[in-house]
């Protein structure tokens, strides 16, 4: 019988073994892992990308390779803050200071889609110097996140969480997914064609109303792709049939 793994939140207590509880674990751990990389890389913009290898995978925004010993440098200042069990301070902002806060800092994709949720007053959630928005909550402090592996992935990284139901034990790390990296590229590519780099690029869109034009262009892509898999599959069909 798996050992139950109880996580201090704002609220109380929850269990690692619930999905609430893994998913608040994931959370914390990210907001972690970017506040390493502010601290030891501050320069650096980086973006979470598709869900691999039961975790998320992240690569810079301008597509260029990480510095030789990023992982391990990181690694090593993310078990630091966890040693020193720094707490997780939560803030709520008006929009105005809200929109203030990521302007100064230069966190554009967070000033705009702060600059598009509904509500009035935004939560914050402080580590050391780092900060981000949340939408949901996270641990109480970074002494519980002791289990993670960072591992390298093409020109990125992988963040890892433990597995599901049990804190101590990571995934396998031999299965490298490549097939779901490849459609994660291939979708990623579609974006930037379409200008969409995060969330808040699809929420101007809507604003602007152009959200219907990407939808058709999404479609023709589509089309497209399932037009050369029809090919592929007559081709095949024609090579066996000619081989018999």
């Amino acid at each position: 019988m798996k050992k139950e793994t109880m996580l201090k939140i704002e609220s109380g207590e929850v269990s690692f073994n619930t999905k609430y509880g893994a998913e608040i674990y994931r959370r914390s751990l990210s907001i972690l892992l970017e506040c390493a990389i502010f601290e030891l890389y501050p320069k650096l913009k980086i973006q979470v990308g598709q869900t691999l290898m039961k975790g998320y995978y992240y690569e810079l925004s301008d597509g260029s390779s990480f510095p030789e010993g990023f992982t391990e440098a990181v690694a090593e200042r993310m078990r630091e803050i966890v040693g020193n069990d720094e707490k997780f301070r939560r803030v709520v902002l008006r929009r105005p200071l809200a929109l203030k806060l990521c302007r100064s800092y230069k966190r554009w994709d967070k000033y705009k889609a702060i600059k598009y949720l509904p509500k009035r007053r935004i939560k914050f959630v402080f580590l050391r110097n780092y900060f981000d928005f949340v939408l949901a909550e996270c641990l109480v402090s970074a002494g519980a996140l002791k289990t993670f592996r960072l591992l390298e992935y093409n020109h990125g990284f992988i963040l890892q969480f433990p597995v599901r139901g049990d804190i101590r034990r990571l995934p396998n790390a031999r299965d490298r997914q490549r097939k779901l990296y490849q459609v994660y590229m291939e979708t990623k590519e579609w974006n930037e064609i379409l200008g969409i780099r995060n969330a808040g690029d699809l929420n101007q869109a809507v604003v602007d109303g152009s959200a219907s034009t990407l939808i058709k262009v999404q479609e023709a892509f589509h089309e497209k792709k399932l037009a050369r898999i029809a090919d592929r599959i007559k081709k095949f069909s024609l090579k066996k049939e000619l081989s018999a």
